[in-house]
């Protein structure tokens, strides 16, 4: 009652930049858990569908838990081949052009098996599921090349007859890996108007929400094979169908 309607003004402005480094490669756990957020497949359904892939030479054996290349993997060569598939070529022509190709890597190592990552060889036809995991493996692939995608934060403090609002906004400054990982990735930015402090703002509605304490949300597929992961129950192989 005591702001509805009334004008207030800009008092101070905020703004931080964020540095988002790029991914880190693809293991089985990796991988089943963006195929779950953004395909909503189950852990067993992502294994089953890369071992098809794995076994018409399109990836990399699935079953691994490493997230660093050996040296001796050619990605060179995997780069110029996918460059020859027009939904990769400009990304991957990108990347050959910079010179040297120095993939990020994670804490975890196999010896047996590099990460998940695509051969480079033509794709024939492929089922949907298929498509959608193959097109996220190499799109993953590409992103672990890339260089730290840079947001900007802002927070604008509104001060309405002594009652402090603000508003929060999130802008992409710059792509760097984001750009090789779409359509995944993508970041909601938030576009604020172009104030400055001083500057007038009318409120012209409130809202009045009640919240009450909530329980914690239910385990799904997904976040019960990373908690088995944890507690180091089961192996990468066999979580899936434990949880089936």
């Amino acid at each position: 009652k005591e702001t509805k309607g009334k004008e207030g003004a800009v008092k101070e402005i905020k703004s931080r930049k964020i540095t988002q480094k790029p991914p880190v490669p693809f293991n089985l756990g990796g991988l089943q858990s963006e195929a779950y957020r953004y395909f909503g497949y189950s852990p067993s359904r992502t294994l089953r569908v890369a071992e098809r892939l794995y076994l018409n030479a399109l990836i990399s054996y699935p079953r691994t838990g490493s997230q660093q290349f050996a040296a001796t993997i050619n990605h060179k060569e995997i780069l110029s081949n996918l460059a020859r598939n027009n939904l990769y070529n400009k990304r991957a022509t990108t990347i050959l052009s910079k010179g040297k190709l120095q993939p990020t890597k994670g804490k975890k190592k196999d010896a047996a098996h590099p990460p998940i990552h695509p051969t480079g060889k033509k794709v024939g036809n492929l089922r949907s599921e298929e498509k959608n995991i193959y097109n996220l493996i190499v799109c993953r692939y590409l992103a672990i090349f890339g260089v730290p995608a840079i947001k900007e934060s802002l927070r604008l403090d509104i001060d309405i007859n002594n009652h402090l609002f603000y508003l929060r906004g999130m802008k992409v400054l710059k792509k760097g890996w984001l750009g090789l990982y779409a359509p995944y990735g993508k970041v909601d930015e938030v576009e604020l108007p172009d104030l400055a402090v001083g500057d007038s703002v009318k409120l012209l509605s409130i809202e009045h929400i009640q919240r009450y304490t909530q329980p914690p949300v239910r385990y799904n597929p997904n976040s019960l094979r990373k908690k088995m992961e944890k507690e180091e129950l089961g192996t990468k192989a066999t979580r899936a169908s434990i949880i089936d």
